[in-house]
């Protein structure tokens, strides 16, 4: 009885394994804030440049990357790239320079500088800016129930 549980245990694994990589895999926001920060370390960027850029790092497939949302307006990726430079913003951690294009500012080389940091909604807390945000928008309820849900 061992062997088979083991054994179907290791087919479970395997077929997963085999069905992840269709499944689209594209990250959520708070995992794409601390490389959209480090996209924008050496200077402005272009916020257009960036979403290719980040997808090349991930590895995204071109349906992945040509996945859209539902309103058929905007890719899934490059939206989720906007609201973490979006609250990365709030949060004072970029700064934008003009239409379409960001660069770093001092409080986000400070972060950058903590290599440990998990850089997502619950670190931006700590930043006034980013609290004032929340309350604004009500965001803190949206968010709280369901922090994956962009």
């Amino acid at each position: 009885m061992g062997d088979r549980v083991q054994s179907s245990r290791f087919r479970i694994a395997l077929y997963l394994r085999k069905t992840e990589r269709s499944a689209a895999i594209i990250p959520d926001y708070q995992t794409l804030m601390r490389p959209v920060l480090e996209s924008a370390s050496s200077g402005e960027v272009r916020i257009g440049d960036v979403v290719e850029r980040l997808a090349d790092k991930f590895g995204l497939t071109p349906e992945e990357r040509a996945a859209l949302l539902p309103s058929g307006k905007q890719t899934t990726f490059a939206n989720r790239v906007n609201w973490a430079k979006s609250y990365l913003k709030q949060a004072g951690l970029v700064e934008i320079t003009r239409r379409g294009y960001f660069r770093i500012s001092d409080r986000g080389r400070a972060t950058l500088a903590d290599k440990e940091a998990v850089i997502n909604t619950a670190y931006l807390e700590q930043f006034e800016d980013f609290q004032r945000f929340r309350e604004r928008t009500g965001e803190a309820e949206r968010t709280s129930a369901n922090c994956y849900s962009r």
